[in-house]
């Protein structure tokens, strides 16, 4: 029988495990932030470079970063002074959409669950916030092009077909929103079992401060 079906940890067990548990998932996410970066770089790469070849050239990790390599249409003159790249890179940095990894691993370590359901969520989890990085990464890149890099960058997003006013839009909603939801609706969605079991308790605590 699975720690789940035994229903050991109370709501009070519950929440002083994830005062010891979400700070040290936090840490080691920071510590180990390279890795976290790796699937979310080979994402992107294989989205922009597969749908816009022609547009970017190359993505690349650096450190806990990715840098896309836009190909940009540099004037003959500029190229024959020395003064222009075809490449340009628009550096990203992935960990501002992750948090809600180390989110996610500490509300799941805290759940009651056997070994393997644990790490299987685990898993799941990364692979859902790795998709949450990739979309705020090639928003914010496009963001970057449109509204940092000038008339090149804007003629690069004329080729790809998307506008600033949507750029703006899905870059916003991948920022202020997703980052912040998913990891929490993922884990009630694995775990309504359990949760519907703390409902009762839930109720008792507000019972407690009636007069």
């Amino acid at each position: 029988m699975s720690e789940q079906e035994t229903g050991t940890i109370t709501l009070k067990g519950f929440l002083l495990r994830a005062l010891l548990w979400l700070p040290l998932a936090f840490f080691f996410w920071v510590l180990w932030r390279q890795l976290f970066v790796v699937p979310v770089t080979v994402l992107v790469d294989l989205l922009l470079t597969g749908i816009w070849p022609e547009q970017f050239y190359n993505v690349v990790q650096n450190g806990h970063e990715l840098e896309a390599e836009v190909l940009m249409a540099i004037p003959e003159e500029q190229m024959q002074q020395g003064q222009g790249q075809p490449v340009v890179v628009v550096p990203v940095n992935p960990l501002i959409y992750g948090y809600g990894l180390p989110l996610f691993a500490g509300l799941v370590i805290c759940t009651p669950l056997s070994h393997l359901k644990r790490t299987l969520q685990i898993l799941v989890g990364w692979l859902v916030i790795a998709l949450v990085q990739s979309w705020g990464s090639i928003w914010e890149t496009f963001k970057t092009l449109h509204f940092q890099l000038g008339a090149e960058g804007a003629a690069v997003m004329a080729e790809v077909g998307i506008g600033p006013s949507p750029t703006a839009l899905a870059y916003q909603f991948g920022y202020l929103i997703i980052p912040s939801v998913v990891p929490v609706v993922l884990w009630l969605l694995l775990n309504r079992a359990y949760i519907e079991s703390l409902v009762p308790q839930l109720g008792g605590l507000g019972g407690r401060g009636r007069v």
